[in-house]
């Protein structure tokens, strides 16, 4: 009982800086499994290449692959998702927001480093007219062709999860 009560946060904010800690570093965990084992399939030589060639074949049959065509500005703009993108120019990120996968999480941490004061105001944050960030929507067509495909640096990306465990989860 005692070491609970040593181990145990003593305020709320103290339970939320660790939550959110926690949070962080699993997401950056997941990002860098992403990235070894994407690498890891591409690279691989265990067995068969039959596992490698399937990979391939889904890759290139999603598009995935490079050799998908490039929607216009105009035609990203008309897309339900340009409204759901958000663009920070200050950390050269476009980040998509996917319900139930750290979503409030990554708002908090963007409106944080662009500056805002309310930064931990989730519910300015999930509203689009009061959370201070841009959405891609909110460029010209022009714009949004540089943003997606232009060498400007931008680093694009989403989180997603297990549907399975999304749904146990709920």
């Amino acid at each position: 009982v005692r070491f609970r009560r040593m181990m145990s946060p003593r305020s709320t904010s103290e339970l939320f800086a660790l939550r959110f800690a926690v949070r962080v570093v699993s997401l950056a965990l997941g990002l860098f499994a992403l990235v070894y084992v994407g690498g890891w399939l591409r690279w691989s030589r265990v067995g068969t290449m039959e596992p490698l060639q399937r990979v391939s074949e889904t890759t290139r049959s999603l598009g995935m692959d490079g050799t998908v065509q490039r929607r216009t500005g105009e035609e990203v703009l008309r897309s339900e998702v340009s409204d759901r993108i958000i663009v920070s120019e200050k950390l050269k990120i476009l980040y998509c927001p996917v319900p139930k996968a750290a979503n409030s999480n990554w708002k908090y941490l963007i409106r944080k480093l662009e500056g805002f004061d309310d930064y931990a105001d989730l519910t300015k944050a999930h509203n689009m007219d009061t959370s201070g960030l841009r959405y891609l929507s909110d460029y010209s067509p022009e714009e949004v062709e540089q943003l997606l495909y232009g060498n400007l640096g931008y680093f694009k990306f989403a989180f997603v999860r297990d549907p399975y465990k999304r749904a146990l989860s709920g």
